[in-house]
């Protein structure tokens, strides 16, 4: 190329010849593959090797087959010329391993010119190669007859067997070389051995094996605890003035139950069941506080002891006791705190309450015309372990006072109440402690019932 210049005067500079080069590709060797099979460990890398003969911007993409993108190992980075692993995990851009099949690398390239190139590599095979691992509980607990699921979880795909031993003693086994997904499980045993016969209280073992499509397994085990002849039952009752009190208890199975009333000084007073059949499930004990003679025995002061025995199939008698208390709370009731809010000119606009509990519970609240004792309103919560539950309540009138009943139940039915009676608050602000309702004040039976 030649170049010459004239100025205002028309004067002429000499020409001058440049040499000028037109740059339209761009300086690329090419790239090739690490490995044309890629067995995924966890440790090892597959990789592809690329030559560049100038500086140029490179992105870089894992794909699959069909030309999804898995993973961009590159994005616009800078290399000078020179040649250049890159490295790959086995990993998607979720960063979770990829599922076998065959890949290929696709490379973009730019020089500083702005040529562009797309480069793509052969086909290359991702085997798993991960060893496969199983988890499970440490501990497991059969309690009652029926259903029972043993959870565990798998990392990878593979083939599952679950056997319930007891010592070198096979009992059960539960699933046989079960084609199982990664993720958590869930394998279904009805509590019986290999003959149909529900198996005995005691400790037993449950093993688990998984081997994946390459033969690698993992084991674990888990103990399991059976215990059918059980009792669950309440640590502390509350006595209601116009109901006695109710035991709401529970039977793992089928048993004869004797149930009897003691005094502080540890006497007898009541027997109520003596070798009572009952069936399995939910049961109720109720005492009117009368002893065996008629006569009236429970004040609001007395403390009571009620004592359970249940008497198995098995022969195994399993006892259980709390205590009558209407000074006690329940021992899974942390706090149980309520406050108002109140408007500008001093009404009560919300009941604000806030719980914590240590075992799952509902809370039912309800509220009453203090002066009528006239149902108004009622809702119902869930009250989850170890959280704090904060609930709020609108009042349908804030000119009004309303008498509220706080009834919680427990999982085996049991009932405690505590209330709140507006007629007797102050103007502060500050919470306060839900008070007990153990008397038939303001619906207290419909509360309980």
């Amino acid at each position: 190329m030649k170049l010459s210049a004239v100025d205002d005067k028309k004067r002429k500079e000499a020409a001058r010849s440049l040499s000028v080069v037109i740059d339209t590709k761009v300086a690329f060797s090419g790239v090739s593959l690490g490995q044309t099979l890629f067995k995924m460990d966890g440790v090892a890398k597959a990789s592809f090797r690329m030559n560049l003969k100038e500086p140029l911007v490179v992105s870089a993409y894992v794909k699959t087959e069909k030309g999804a993108i898995s993973k961009q190992l590159l994005r616009n980075k800078k290399y000078n010329s020179g040649s250049y692993t890159i490295s790959w995990d086995g990993k998607d851009n979720k960063n979770a391993f990829v599922s076998e099949g065959n890949y290929y690398y696709t490379v973009e390239i730019a020089d500083l010119c702005g040529n562009k190139l797309v480069v793509h590599t052969a086909k290359f095979k991702v085997e798993d190669w991960r060893k496969p691992t199983i988890q499970a509980p440490d501990d497991l607990y059969y309690v009652q007859q029926g259903p029972f699921d043993i959870p565990y979880t798998l990392s990878k795909a593979g083939s599952v067997t679950v056997e319930i031993y007891q010592g070198s003693s096979l009992v059960r086994t539960v699933l046989s070389g079960s084609q199982q997904g990664p993720g958590s499980k869930k394998a279904a045993w009805d509590g019986k051995d290999g003959s149909g016969q529900y198996v005995a209280d005691g400790q037993y073992e449950v093993r688990m094996k998984v081997v994946d499509a390459r033969g690698q397994q993992a084991s674990f085990t888990s103990l399991l605890h059976v215990d059918l002849a059980n009792v669950a039952a309440p640590q502390v009752v509350w006595f209601y003035e116009e109901m006695g009190s109710e035991v709401h208890f529970r039977l793992s199975t089928p048993a004869t139950v004797t149930a009897e009333i003691f005094n502080e000084a540890g006497e007898k007073v009541r027997t109520i069941w003596t070798e009572h059949p009952l069936n399995a499930g939910d049961q109720v004990l109720t005492w009117d506080g009368l002893n065996d003679n008629g006569e009236t025995v429970f004040y609001d002061d007395s403390v009571y002891t009620f004592r359970i025995a249940a008497r198995f199939a098995n022969g195994v008698i399993e006892t259980t006791e709390g205590k009558i208390d209407n000074s006690a709370d329940p021992p899974w009731l942390v706090s149980s705190l309520y406050s108002f809010t109140y408007d500008s000119y001093g009404n009560r606009t919300a009941l604000n309450l806030s719980i914590r509990v240590t075992e799952a519970v509902t809370a039912t609240l309800f509220v009453y015309d203090p002066y009528g004792d006239a149902y108004i309103d009622e809702k119902t919560y869930s009250l989850k372990a170890n959280v704090e539950t904060n609930i709020v309540y609108a009042k349908k009138d804030k000119y009004s006072d309303y008498y509220y009943l706080l009834a919680y139940k427990d999982r085996l039915g049991n009932v405690y109440v505590y209330g709140v009676d507006e007629t007797e608050e102050t103007g502060y602000a500050a919470s306060y402690r839900l008070q007990k309702e153990n008397g038939a004040k303001n619906g207290l039976k419909r509360s309980v019932n």
